[in-house]
């Protein structure tokens, strides 16, 4: 008897098995997954307070034209000028808002700009750099913005001071432009 049970149990089961094995296909089967979106706050970019690209004070080159450049990470600055006040150089230092945890693409210029100084005469400010480095100007700096929604951009570049360079300041009010992108 007890083998006639078992038997039986068996049976059934291999019925239900083989019913599953042979279904035949009885139309298009779905799957589905739940979508999200989420909307945040715009991002905000402004330079810093008492942040501008600052070369320092250089000398007056009085046999070709020389080179100064302000590192961005760290403020040094380097090239063949010479200095009689490098404590004023600085680079520019802008300030991200936006939503926390959350990172954005800063892209330097990609031209040279002129500074104006007295009697028309100019100098050019070239080869940006940032820090956090870009990896290209295709691509652009990536800053993370903390939980708190900031973040922190710097930027250096090079200026040329032609021998002769009229003495004097030179000002661009609006030159060092950059651009975020999402």
């Amino acid at each position: 008897m007890k083998r006639f049970m078992l038997f039986a149990v068996v049976a059934v089961m291999m019925t239900f098995v083989a019913r599953g094995a042979f279904a035949q296909y009885s139309g298009p089967v779905y799957a589905t997954a739940e979508t999200f979106a989420e909307i945040v706050s715009g991002v905000t970019i402004m330079n810093a307070p008492n942040s501008s690209l600052n070369f320092g004070v250089i000398y007056q080159p009085t046999a070709g034209s020389v080179q100064a450049t302000v590192n961005p990470e760290n403020g040094l600055t380097n090239g063949t000028a010479k200095w009689a006040d490098r404590m004023r150089a600085h680079p520019a230092e802008f300030k991200i808002i936006g939503p926390g945890g959350y990172s954005v693409r800063v892209n330097l210029p990609r031209d040279s700009y002129v500074l104006d100084g007295p009697g028309g005469a100019t100098m050019m400010v070239y080869d940006f750099k940032s820090y956090p480095n870009s990896p290209s100007p295709d691509v652009g700096a990536q800053v993370f913005l903390d939980a708190t929604g900031e973040g922190t951009i710097k930027v250096g570049a090079t200026l040329e001071v032609n021998n002769a360079q009229a003495i004097g300041q030179y000002y661009n009010p609006d030159a060092l432009r950059i651009q975020i992108n999402f």
